[in-house]
């Protein structure tokens, strides 16, 4: 077998080492890596997405971040799987806040003016909100753990919790601040199916 003068290398043994170093080059860069143009779309999703998530006041995560040329640069090593990975990470985070920081409904009775009056509604309130709780709860929701403002009804209390609150909260206040007001339980479903990722009905 003849050898290479220079090297000392047989022509198999060179051809072997062309061979792992094509080979490393190919493994170092994705076979299917993301092209720029897409690459660009998805940035501009990253952005968007993380520019509503930081508005609604969320707690900050590495995977919420605002450096464009970061996000870029990182789409271009990766390939489509990888990048429609991370697309979908992003938008679980972001419906997960905005579920979060979503507006409590408004309860469905207005005239609460006298104490008379207020007594029905805020037990009606306080039965529903326990009721709403259990079953959730019993679908394995935590929800003491669905974050409220702070002065807000939780959906961890019970039906006297909610009452309580209820009687000694103004008219307004109940409207505006009631995180279980009467109509809450397709947001509380909504918390809990993000939660459990899978469905919950009450």
């Amino acid at each position: 077998m003849r050898t290479d003068t220079s090297t000392g290398r047989s022509p198999i043994a060179i051809a072997t080492i062309a061979g792992l170093a094509t080979l490393a080059a190919l493994a170092a860069t994705p076979a299917s890596a993301m092209p720029p143009l897409q690459c660009q779309d998805f940035v501009n999703f990253a952005m968007s997405a993380q520019a509503q998530y930081y508005a609604r006041g969320c707690a900050r995560i590495p995977l919420m971040h605002a450096n464009r040329e970061g996000h870029f640069q990182w789409c271009l090593k990766r390939s489509d799987a990888v990048v429609n990975a991370d697309r979908k990470a992003k938008a679980a985070a972001l419906q997960s806040c905005l579920v979060a920081s979503a507006p409590p409904p408004k309860p469905q009775s207005a005239q609460m003016q006298s104490t008379a009056s207020r007594e029905p509604v805020c037990s009606s309130y306080g039965q529903f909100g326990e009721r709403w709780r259990n079953r959730a709860t019993a679908q394995g929701c935590n929800v003491a753990a669905i974050p409220v403002p702070r002065g807000w009804a939780s959906y961890a209390w019970g039906a006297n919790q909610l009452f309580t609150y209820c009687m000694n909260t103004d008219d307004a206040a109940f409207r505006g601040r009631s995180a279980q007001a009467l109509g809450h339980k397709a947001q509380l479903e909504k918390a809990c199916s993000q939660q459990l990722r899978r469905p919950v009905r009450l």
